[in-house]
């Protein structure tokens, strides 16, 4: 009996001593006595359990990225013997996926590798497949192809160059006669623009000198000598949300301005322009231009209308002869509108006609906005959140804002985002009905409306526990408190049990209250009852020192009896028998 006994122990040690070498585990028994039947599979035959390998479906892919940019790799890997996955990302310099360096942290599916330097590196990932039973645990894995990333410099985006689509144009005055000159520009691309005009002997746009203060749209230049005298704009474009030249130019042709001695009919001198608008469909809009001339002559006007911003190439509108004028509002869209100011003067000895152009202006002729598009609520149990794109046609309106509105109130108020809202402080399982509209300059535009109900209130589940100690020192005949807390902190069932792994040490009760019986170490433990997380407290317990509150003083062995006592402190002293 007894040397079967060592033959058991000494097995014992053999199987840890596997169990520790290799993550494949073989068993194997010895004889312990006693006739094994023919069934029975002898027990000295080792037993070895593989894992199977893991096939990968699906390698991670070659990709390009700019500086900055967004990118993730993945891998999917299957296995037929209900082993369980894990994962390991390495990156190489090399397109190799032997010698790459591990990647802390980078161990599920998925992987986003950084991008904020210019190269090419590549990643792969090492795929383990772990089985275990009662007395075995084996892995096996398999490597990825790798990845090639390559991460290059953002393209580079210069601002736009400015488009003049109406220029400087060559003007004939009088001597101290009001000349304005104008160009028109623009660009699509969000910048602003700026205006230098230049003032140039020679019909060149080039070489000028640049006029001090000319920095508008409009200049007035200078008649009070004669000759002639060539002016160009040079019109800027500053884009500061642009990577590459946030400055651009576009220099306008040349305007030939010439002055003359001869008494010419003045050009008239437009002292204000047209204003444009917005305006609902089919209301009354007026356009106004008021100009002036000092020679006694006539001043007559011709409303044009354009398609485009230029007061240059549009279609005279009959009847539009007035200093006011009354554009159609019957049809919704933009058009833009100027008028040519005719001056004529039969006593001029020079030119008898002259002729000025007020800016193009817009008048733009809008309706309220159709409903939100595509309106879709999310419910929960005590919200629903909505979510809407802008309407089909907005009217020829810029949108101002959305309102939404409810059943339970009877007003609209504008909306948390532009094209989402959410409605808190709901009932859960009730029906709702909200409503959507857009806002324009025009008005309140069709609402889109939506019925939905909320949900019942869905479970919290708790994900772990946490002790506010992970270790405590207490004496003997002490206690002290271990809170727990339940995560997440709103979770249904924030119920714990306590439990001491050594009650000879230390104790603790239902609340957490921890007593210290002897000297030594005890780990306590809280678990939830919902889902079974635990958390760990080491408990160290000893007799208080000379330092604390309380001395004891031990003398030999035997029955102890106490001497006496005194602010706390206590002296025994042995009784003879």
């Amino acid at each position: 009996m007894k040397r079967k006994t060592i033959k058991l122990v000494a097995i014992s040690i053999v199987l840890a001593l596997l169990v520790s070498i290799s993550s494949t585990i073989v068993l194997a028994a010895g004889d312990l006595g006693g006739e094994r039947s023919p069934a029975e599979p002898d027990p000295n035959e080792s037993v070895t359990v593989e894992a199977q390998k893991p096939t990968i479906t699906t390698q991670p892919a070659n990709t390009n990225v700019t500086v900055n940019g967004n990118i993730t790799l993945s891998v999917a890997a299957t296995v037929g013997d209900g082993g369980i996955l894990t994962y390991q990302w390495y990156l190489s310099t090399s397109d190799s996926n032997t010698n790459g360096a591990l990647i802390n942290g980078a161990t599920s599916e998925t992987f986003i590798p950084a991008t904020k330097l210019e190269g090419t590196l590549f990643y792969f990932v090492v795929v383990t497949n772990t089985v275990t039973n009662e007395t075995v645990s084996t892995s096996a894995s398999t490597i990825s192809n790798t990845a090639r990333v390559t991460v290059s410099a953002p393209l580079l985006t210069n601002a736009q160059s400015p488009s003049i689509t109406s220029s400087p144009r060559d003007s004939m005055v009088l001597i101290n006669d009001r000349l304005t000159l104008s160009v028109t520009a623009q660009v699509t691309d969000g910048g602003s623009l700026s205006y230098q005009w230049f003032s140039n002997t020679a019909d060149r746009n080039t070489g000028g000198t640049a006029i001090s203060g000319a920095t508008g749209r409009a200049f007035t230049p200078s008649t009070n000598r004669e000759g002639t005298v060539f002016y160009y704009v040079v019109v800027t474009n500053t884009n500061n949300n642009v990577n590459g030249a946030k400055t651009a130019t576009t220099t306008s042709g040349t305007a030939k301005v010439t002055v003359n001695i001869a008494i010419n009919a003045q050009t008239p001198n437009i002292t204000r322009q047209p204003e444009g608008g917005t305006v609902t469909l089919d209301d009354r809009f007026t356009l106004t231009v008021t100009a002036e001339i000092r020679d006694n002559g006539a001043l007559s006007y011709q409303w044009f209308s354009s398609e485009t911003d230029s007061n240059t190439s549009g279609t005279a509108i009959q009847g539009a002869t007035r200093a006011t004028f009354i554009p159609d509002t019957s049809t919704l869209g933009i058009t833009y509108y100027y008028v040519e100011v005719t001056n004529t003067n039969n006593d001029a000895t020079g030119v008898k006609i002259t002729m000025t152009s007020s800016i193009a202006v817009p008048v733009i002729i809008s309706t309220t906005p159709e409903a939100p598009q595509n309106l879709t609520a999310t419910p929960g149990a005590d919200y629903v959140t909505l979510n809407w794109a802008a309407p089909e046609n907005d009217g020829y309106s810029e949108i101002i804002r959305y309102q939404v509105s409810s059943d339970l109130v009877n007003f609209w108020f504008t909306a948390d985002e532009e094209y989402e809202h959410t409605f808190t402080d709901l009932v859960s399982e009730t029906e709702y009905t909200f409503s959507v509209r857009a806002v324009n300059q025009a008005g309140f535009g069709e609402e889109a409306v939506i019925i939905v109900m909320t949900t019942e209130p869905e479970p919290v589940d708790v994900t772990g526990v946490t002790l506010d100690e992970e270790e405590l020192n207490i004496y003997v005949g002490k206690s002290a408190q271990l809170n727990a807390t339940v995560m997440p902190k709103d979770a249904d069932d924030q119920s714990v049990t306590w439990q001491s792994g050594n009650t000879d040490v230390a104790t603790v009760d239902e609340y957490g209250v921890v007593t210290g019986h002897a000297k030594g170490i005890a780990i306590i433990t809280v678990t939830t009852n919902e889902g079974g997380y635990t958390a760990r407290s080491i408990i160290t317990v000893a007799y208080p020192d000379i330092a604390s509150d309380h001395l004891l003083l031990w003398i030999g062995l035997g029955t102890l009896a106490p001497l006496g006592t005194g602010a706390g402190v206590y002296l025994w002293r042995r009784k003879r028998r």
